[in-house]
């Protein structure tokens, strides 16, 4: 491939509409353009949990390997050196198994003769940003014929792209899926139980409330989501974090879905609270009920005193007619959403 080849698929990529695909067709087009740049075999994107190494590969036309060979991998954790470069570095450049090790060295190794051989000849790889302990990237593999140097360069100009137009997806939903004017929602992609990739509000989320075993499927208290109406808000169940609820509202797009997940507490918004006649320190007070805060650490955190936050939540519980404080922070919630 020359210059100008290279050039019209950077150009093609750039170009995908993004707001009119579904993230897994805008992952094909990817791949598709990706074989004009680099011939392959076959092409997956892999999603891999760096602690368990349990992994779910979005393939385009199939996987060179057999499915019994496939799930034979995590055994061999820490033996994939793209994995493992992933965890010491960070996101990969685009690497090849001898890149590592010799060819002969490779095909002495146990991964090599219990997983790929007799199957996959040479894998060629690069990264996509991804969350602290998951790692996506693109997997390009061949029965036979090892990738060059040439391919290596060519995938070295198209990842900072590749990158950034997934990058970009992510951002474009979680901003179009504001709960607030002035935060934004994680944004999680998957089809069926596995994860294709999460922003890091997502992740951040999910570890803080949920605690998965694995990254790279979706925790089962998502499941009420998933299966509900799209556009439909839901509360995820057994959020471990006291005081507080992670909602959900999912979207399928064809065989995959979508899903958009917040804390609520961080959507009390300012000016919602605002609209509803509340003064800016009855804002401060609320916002910090719906933190589980008592009246006398919300005296200390906002340097007042105890009597002035009692009066506070006194008028707060008039205004809204109710009388207690779990009825006030659930009426207020209600304003925001």
């Amino acid at each position: 491939m020359n210059s100008a080849n290279l050039a019209r698929v950077s150009r093609s990529i750039s170009a995908l509409p993004l707001e009119q695909l579904s993230f897994a067709d805008m992952i094909r087009r990817i791949m598709l353009y990706l074989k004009e740049a680099v011939d392959y075999d076959t092409i997956n994107f892999g999603t891999v949990d760096l602690d368990t190494e349990n992994a779910f590969h979005f393939s385009l036309d199939g996987f060179l390997m057999p499915e019994e060979r496939r799930n034979l991998l995590p055994l061999f954790k820490h033996q994939n050196p793209m994995i493992e470069y992933t965890r010491k570095h960070g996101t990969s450049p685009p690497l090849r198994f001898t890149d590592f090790s010799s060819r002969r060295q490779f095909e002495e190794s146990p991964i090599y003769r219990e997983c790929y051989r007799g199957y996959t000849h040479s894998m060629l790889t690069f990264g996509i940003q991804a969350p602290s302990g998951l790692s996506t990237s693109f997997v390009l593999s061949r029965g036979s014929g090892d990738f060059s140097e040439r391919d290596v360069e060519r995938l070295e100009i198209l990842q900072p792209l590749v990158s950034s137009i997934i990058q970009q997806r992510l951002l474009q939903e979680s901003l179009a899926g504001s709960v607030s004017s002035s935060k934004h929602a994680g944004v999680i992609h998957g089809t069926g139980r596995f994860i294709h990739t999460m922003d890091q509000r997502a992740n951040a989320l999910i570890k803080k409330y949920l605690q998965p075993d694995s990254l790279h499927q979706i925790p089962d208290q998502f499941s009420y989501s998933l299966e509900a109406p799209i556009g439909t808000t839901r509360e995820v169940p057994k959020a471990l974090e006291k005081g507080a609820r992670l909602l959900s509202r999912s979207k399928r797009e064809n065989d995959s879905w979508s899903l958009l997940i917040w804390d609520e507490n961080e959507f009390l918004s300012s000016e919602a609270l605002s609209r509803y006649g509340f003064t800016g320190r009855q804002i401060e007070v609320i916002q910090w009920m719906a933190q589980g805060k008592t009246n006398p650490e919300i005296a200390v955190i906002l340097s007042i005193s105890y009597r002035t936050v009692q009066k506070h939540v006194e008028n707060i519980y008039k205004q809204l007619g109710v009388e207690t404080r779990l009825a006030a922070i659930n009426t207020c919630r209600e304003i925001v959403a």
